[in-house]
């Protein structure tokens, strides 16, 4: 897991506890600033739980990408994937994708980490396996 996805699931825990609305702005735009996110950004991802995010890790390896290599080569890299995985509007889709096993074939379609995603796919230094 990533730190943003610990904070994250910290977040929303306190969401959950309703001591997210004893923060003010400044805290909260402070903990989004912390994260590399707009403050409606992190609201969205507290919103969906948990859970928000977690498909980038099962996308990652339905391209036989290892997270891990690829979260110390380039941890920015993966912090911005998560956060846009976190967000994304088609995550619906893309559960479908990879509960068919087809994430790897349409991803390019539907993913707004597709960039990113054939970039780590096309570099073998990025932990990828066998192919």
């Amino acid at each position: 897991m990533s730190v943003m996805v610990d904070i994250l699931s910290w977040w929303t825990g306190r969401a959950r506890e309703g001591s997210v609305l004893a923060m003010d702005t400044t805290e909260r735009e402070a903990l989004a600033r912390d994260l590399g996110l707009g403050r409606d950004a992190l609201e969205r991802i507290a919103a969906r739980g948990p859970q928000a995010g977690r498909e980038l890790h099962r996308m990652l390896a339905a391209l036989r990408l290892d997270p891990e290599a690829v979260k110390a080569r380039e941890p920015v890299l993966m912090r911005d994937m998560s956060a846009t995985c976190s967000t994304c509007l088609t995550v619906r889709a893309c559960r479908k994708h990879l509960d068919r096993g087809v994430a790897r074939a349409v991803y390019q379609h539907t993913c707004p980490n597709a960039a990113s995603l054939a970039m780590l796919e096309a570099q073998s230094w990025w932990g990828a396996t066998e192919r």
